[in-house]
């Protein structure tokens, strides 16, 4: 057995590797998730709007906080959405995410374990 040592300089540059997009239809589950994160939240808005008349500000202010979470949360997943990628090499997969902070993950496959593709309901 040998163990050789290996220089950075021989290391395979991985900014040199096209990184593959995510399908359109991940954003669409995205947007989808937080439509069904902030719906429930919007009952903050309502129950305001209805208990505390005398002070219409209360309910204003929190529908003006609702409203600007819901448009950062929709902004932020959108620009995720261009910066998420991945490459498949021959023994490794690296995997690109972060739109703020920048992330890259590479894992050889001979450390994965378990795999599996969904591909939804079989009809």
């Amino acid at each position: 057995m040998t163990n050789e040592q290996l220089l950075s300089y021989q290391l395979p540059s991985i900014e040199q590797s096209s990184f593959e997009k995510h399908p359109k239809r991940f954003l669409n589950k995205k947007l989808v998730a937080k439509l069904f994160y902030f719906i429930p939240s919007l009952a903050g808005v309502i129950i305001p709007f209805f208990i505390v008349e005398n002070h219409p500000w209360i309910w204003k202010t929190t529908g003006s906080v609702w409203v600007l979470l819901l448009i950062i949360s929709i902004f932020i997943s959108y620009k995720e959405f261009f910066v998420r990628g991945y490459v498949l090499r021959e023994n490794d997969i690296t995997y690109r995410y972060g739109w703020l902070f920048h992330h890259q993950i590479t894992i050889p496959f001979n450390r994965i374990q378990h795999t599996e593709i969904n591909h939804g309901r079989h009809r």
